[in-house]
């Protein structure tokens, strides 16, 4: 059985305590693929094709988040129609994230994109851990 870890996560969406494994990370119904920071360094890194997603409200977006990500909050009630606009197609990598480890906005965001049929994953660490690892945060 993995470890669990409890996190207390910053931010209005995130405001509240959950237990994670700290193994993996499940959304509501299914598992999500999940990124490290240095498999999303890897990424950009290997120059592949993706979209970064902050799934904040604007107000937390603008205070801090990782550079090149857009903004598209989870709250919104087309979320996924957004998302499909940006990326123009359901084939193209999404990574979602929010302000930290087991920020609930950004596994319900993954977990939804997963069910509508999007290739998704979520940046676990957030912008916390993006942070931390020493990388700027654009405010």
């Amino acid at each position: 059985m993995p470890e669990k870890i409890s996190l207390v996560i910053t931010g209005a969406i995130c405001d509240r305590i959950k237990d994670v494994p700290a193994s993996s990370i499940e959304g509501g119904s299914v598992a999500v693929d999940t990124l490290t920071t240095e498999e999303l360094k890897d990424l950009w890194l290997r120059q592949e094709d993706f979209v970064l997603v902050n799934v904040l409200d604007e107000p937390q977006f603008e205070a801090t988040h990782i550079p090149e990500s857009v903004n598209l909050p989870a709250s919104l009630s087309d979320f996924s129609e957004h998302v499909l606009q940006l990326t123009g197609s359901k084939q193209r990598r999404v990574v979602v994230y929010g302000a930290g480890e087991g920020c609930q906005a950004a596994l319900d965001a993954c977990d939804d994109l997963q069910r509508d049929g999007f290739n998704v994953a979520v940046y676990s660490g957030g912008a916390a851990a993006w942070k931390a690892s020493g990388e700027p945060l654009a405010v």
